[in-house]
């Protein structure tokens, strides 16, 4: 249910399946749900910390660049006249390399709420699981584990 290689993406069939849920084997549901949650919330830490990090190479990239287009500056202008700052910001947001980390830093956001999404879609089907399970065991006038254990007089054992 929850195998997903690394750097696949998830196609939106895989998503219907993953978050949807099967009535008729809900046993099934409630052993693989744990599993899942577990391995997208590690893909939600994992897509948060490459994130952190693209944000921290873009920023740094950032002040490199203007560092580099403030030395520049001077000699492609007319001497006698100064560079604004205005100058300086289109000159790094034009650089390149900061280009390429900026778009770095917006896949890595884009990955994450992506994940985070599907962290959501997970808790949202573990709810509707509980529900429909305590409905089923109503229906069926199966007793709960609890009951079943104060009927036995097991409870506080």
């Amino acid at each position: 249910m929850c195998e997903k290689k690394e750097g696949e993406t998830m196609e939106a069939n895989e998503l219907k399946v993953l978050l949807g849920v099967n009535e008729r084997n809900l046993s099934y549901e409630f052993s693989h749900l744990p599993g899942c949650i577990g391995e997208y919330n590690t893909l939600l830490a994992e897509a948060q910390d490459a994130e952190l990090h693209a944000k921290m190479h873009f920023e740094v990239t950032e002040a490199r660049v203007d560092g580099e287009v403030r030395a520049l500056l001077p000699s492609l202008l007319e001497p006698g006249k100064k560079y604004t700052e205005g100058m300086v910001e289109k000159g790094v947001l034009l650089h390149a390399d900061v280009q390429t980390a900026r778009r770095q830093y917006i896949a890595a956001v884009t990955a994450r709420n992506k994940i985070k999404a599907v962290c959501e879609g997970l808790e949202a089907k573990r709810a509707m699981l509980m529900s429909l399970g305590a409905f089923q065991r109503s229906e069926m006038g199966e007793m709960t584990m609890r009951e079943r254990a104060m009927k036995n007089g097991d409870v506080g054992r």
